[in-house]
């Protein structure tokens, strides 16, 4: 892809959006964020969401 460039993409859930983007490490993140009807996360409240204990299906659970 290239640089400066920006991919959109869409999952059934949030949790699926915060999965791929916490876990996925095929190409470099340098600004990212995921819209919902409720709202905007960007990427420290996206971390944030995904190191919580009641996140679904977290690998280390």
């Amino acid at each position: 892809m290239p640089k400066g460039s920006m991919r959109f993409q869409t999952f059934p859930t949030l949790a699926e959006a915060v999965r791929f983007l916490v876990t996925d490490t095929t190409e470099p993140r340098f600004q990212y964020a995921i819209d919902t009807d409720q709202g905007r996360y960007e990427k420290d409240e996206i971390a944030a969401l995904y190191e919580r204990p009641d996140f679904p299906d977290r690998p280390d659970a």
